[in-house]
C-alpha cells in the first residue's frame, strides 16, 4: 500500500471523503423520515384513540340511556311482582288501573280557576274547592262502564275456564290431567 502513487491515493482519500459525506447526508435524511414517520404514526394514532373515545361515548350514552330504562323496568317489573297477600295484590291493581287512566288536565285547570274566580268574586262562599255537585262528562261514564265491564268479563271468563277444566274427569295421573287440560286449551282456542 505503501508503493501507491500519491494522486492515486488522494484521488482515493477525496472519494472516501465524499463517500462518508453522502453516508452522512443519507443518515441525516433517513433520521428525518424516520422521525416524520413516527410522528405520522403518532397523529394517526391520536385520531384512531380520539375517533374510539367518540365511539366509546356514543356506546356508552346509548348503555346508559338503555341501562336507564331497563332498570325502570326492572323496578316496575319488581314492584309489580307477585304478592304474599291480598292487599298488596289490591293496592298494586289499584295502581296498575289508576296508571291506565286518562286524565284531561285542561279541563281540570278550567273548572279549578272558574271555582276559584267564583270564591274569590264572593258568589258561592259556602263551596271549597271541591266541588261536591261535580257531575263527570258522559265519555268519563261511558269509560268507567267500559273499565267495569272489563274487568268482570276477564273474572267471568277464569271462572268458566276453571269450571270447563274441572269437567274433564278421565284422568290415569296427575301428567294426564295436566296433558288433557292442555288439550282442552287448545281446542277450545
Amino acid at each position: 500500500m505503501t508503493d501507491i502513487n500519491p494522486s492515486i491515493k488522494s484521488d482515493i482519500l477525496s472519494r472516501l471523503e465524499s463517500l462518508k459525506a453522502k453516508r452522512k447526508e443519507a443518515q441525516k435524511l433517513n433520521r428525518q423520515e424516520l422521525f416524520q414517520y413516527t410522528k405520522n404514526q403518532r397523529i394517526a394514532s391520536i385520531k384512531s384513540k380520539k375517533e374510539k373515545e367518540k365511539e366509546s361515548n356514543h356506546y356508552n350514552e346509548y348503555e346508559d340511556d338503555n341501562k336507564e330504562s331497563h332498570s325502570k323496568k326492572w323496578h316496575i317489573q319488581k314492584k309489580s311482582d307477585g304478592s304474599a297477600n291480598f292487599n298488596d295484590l289490591a293496592e298494586s291493581t289499584y295502581y296498575k288501573r289508576i296508571d291506565k287512566l286518562k286524565v284531561d288536565k285542561e279541563s281540570y285547570k278550567n273548572q279549578k280557576e272558574l271555582l276559584l274566580n267564583q270564591q274569590d268574586s264572593g258568589k258561592d262562599k259556602s263551596s271549597s274547592i271541591v266541588d261536591v255537585s261535580n257531575h263527570p262528562d258522559a265519555e268519563t261514564k261511558v269509560e268507567v262502564v267500559r273499565f267495569l265491564s272489563d274487568i268482570n268479563d276477564k273474572r267471568m271468563k277464569r271462572r268458566r275456564n276453571a269450571k270447563d277444566e274441572e269437567v274433564v274427569d278421565n284422568f290415569i295421573n296427575e301428567k294426564n290431567k295436566q296433558f288433557n287440560m292442555k288439550l282442552n286449551r287448545q281446542i277450545n282456542k
